[in-house]
């Protein structure tokens, strides 16, 4: 039986959002932690069940930091979203998981990052903001994927 919902009901409920694998690597001596220059990059996976009533989202995040061109660090973190759809929607769910999961998953992501940076006696290592429907867009259009690098 499809459940009705109202015009301020999402088809789509969050139902976990949750870590699935993650990488750290540091150099042990980092002289210039001011000289880093960050290059991040992210990857999104989405697939629904076969009985169309489940959304899985899987981020990756990969993050490197050189100096000089020497990397010193080098982390990836995969992070997954579940979702529950309710009801018969016409919303591509590529497109929502792409857009939507990714902008949902995107802020557990920094966090884990800045977290276990933190404990590794890296401060203020804070991802730039990301516009995933930019993203979504310059991907179906085959626009050559730029990777964002921070200073």
């Amino acid at each position: 039986m499809e459940k009705n919902t109202t015009p301020t009901e999402s088809f789509f409920q969050l139902r976990n959002v949750f870590l699935i694998k993650d990488s750290f690597w540091r150099k042990r001596n980092i002289a210039d932690f001011e000289a880093l220059q960050h290059n991040v990059d992210i990857d999104i996976k989405v697939n629904s069940s076969p009985d169309g009533t489940h959304l899985i989202v899987d981020e990756t995040l990969f993050f490197t930091s050189s100096i000089n061109e020497e990397k010193v660090i080098d982390v990836s973190i995969e992070m997954t979203a579940a979702f529950e759809i309710n009801g018969s929607t016409t919303i591509d769910l590529e497109q929502f998981g792409e857009i939507n999961g990714g902008a949902i998953i995107y802020p557990f992501i920094r966090e884990h990052l800045g977290s276990t940076c933190l404990k590794a006696g890296i401060a203020n290592i804070l991802l730039p903001p990301m516009n995933f429907v930019q993203r979504y867009h310059d991907l179906k259009n085959n626009t050559p994927k730029v990777e964002s690098e921070m200073e």
